[in-house]
């Protein structure tokens, strides 16, 4: 594998005087958001040098993954700058969802959220790019998400009930 190295010119946030008077946890997404395009940055350029597709293949998911990543850092950072809420991220504020549900919430939770599922799944081969197919994007992540943590929390709770007996 062939890794280049190249100097990233970028331009300094630091240098704004808005920037200082941010919040510390605004400020850490916004290191983020830049670590992530750095990354992204640099694989793009890799790539195109890597000897075998799957390698290839392999690097152009975490290139994507990345972009993805910038995007929601910098809806976070754009709601901040409309609502000047503090937001850490979407993932922790759903996961705090999550794990405030009973029991009960979390099976039907288990219950509901694949068939919403497999519903814009189905809605996504439907869709030409765009804003809409974007947003279905988001949503089918959203619910792939939630499942994800719901399952999550249903199994820390068993096993909590069973170190209790």
């Amino acid at each position: 594998m062939v890794h280049l190295v190249l100097p990233i010119l970028v331009r300094g946030e630091t240098n704004k005087p808005e920037y200082e008077s941010l919040p510390d946890s605004i400020k850490r997404l916004i290191a983020k958001k830049n670590q992530h395009y750095r990354r992204a940055l640099q694989l793009f350029i890799e790539i195109p040098y890597l000897e075998t597709a799957e390698e290839r293949a392999q690097h152009a998911i975490t290139l994507l993954r990345d972009h993805r990543a910038v995007q929601d850092y910098w809806r976070l950072i754009d709601e901040f700058k409309e609502t000047g809420k503090e937001i850490t991220s979407a993932e922790q504020t759903l996961e705090e969802e999550v794990n405030d549900l009973t029991l009960i919430e979390l099976a039907k939770e288990s219950k509901n959220l694949p068939p919403n599922i497999s519903k814009t799944k189905a809605k996504l081969k439907d869709l030409p790019d765009g804003k809409k197919r974007s947003k279905a994007l988001v949503k089918l992540q959203l619910f792939e998400k939630r499942l994800e943590l719901v399952k999550i929390r249903i199994k820390q709770l068993s096993d909590e009930q069973q170190v209790d007996r």
